[in-house]
């Protein structure tokens, strides 16, 4: 089939949001927190297909979105990276060209940073969001006392969507399996850069594209809206 198509993870339970709903389910305005960015993807015309990790239970309500570029909602793993390994399988049928991966907990990803990320991946190979860290980062030592600032000019909170070329991303992580000593990682991009030592491009990213960790996260969603 080639083409583009979005891997959306919605499989995360949200501990820290201390509710019985995953953060991806609840409501926001009267929807799902997770339809918004589906729905994004759904009206790209450079989207060709959508594919959710997600908890069996809610298959029906992601099919109640009724969203027609939805090709499979999949079950996850047990970590962020099992549930996109989970994902790139089932996406190989499709065989698409270009893969971007999105955590359903960002439910605000604009057209122009999708698109960017996609034009950085035909460029580059890999692309991911980010946006420059505003705050004095210090690292400590094991003992809780800062030992030395880094400069911040050079530092940037990873976003999503990773935007990557389908063989290459699905490549890295089934490498990233015959090697749990490479464990833990925390996103795609880590993930390539261990597997291949392939860096990321990295595109500009949006403080609307926040990540929805806890409560507090979504009052400020509310300010956005």
């Amino acid at each position: 089939m080639g083409g583009t198509f979005a891997l959306v993870l919605a499989a995360g339970r949200g501990k820290r949001m201390g509710s019985s709903v995953p953060k991806q389910f609840l409501l926001f305005a009267g929807r799902p927190l997770l339809y918004y960015s589906l729905e994004t993807f759904q009206n790209l015309n450079e989207i060709d297909g959508i594919v959710v990790t997600a908890d069996p239970q809610y298959k029906k309500t992601i099919d109640d979105f009724d969203l027609k570029k939805i090709k499979a909602v999949v079950p996850g793993g047990e970590e962020r990276y099992s549930s996109v390994r989970l994902g790139l399988l089932s996406l190989r049928p499709f065989a698409p060209d270009y893969v971007l991966i999105h955590d359903g907990a960002r439910p605000f990803p604009d057209a122009e940073l999708i698109l960017r990320t996609l034009e950085g991946a035909r460029k580059y190979g890999a692309a991911a969001a980010a946006v420059p860290v505003a705050d004095t980062i210090r690292v400590a030592d094991e003992n809780g006392f800062g030992i030395k600032t880094p400069d911040r000019r050079t530092l940037y909170a990873m976003q999503t969507p990773q935007t990557f070329s389908f063989p290459l991303i699905l490549k890295a992580y089934e490498e990233l399996m015959k090697h749990p000593d490479l464990l833990p990682v925390t996103d795609d991009a880590e993930v390539l850069q261990k597997v291949t030592g392939k860096q990321t491009f990295l595109t500009k990213g949006s403080f609307r594209n926040r990540k929805v960790t806890t409560p507090e996260d979504l009052t400020i969603l509310k300010s956005f809206s």
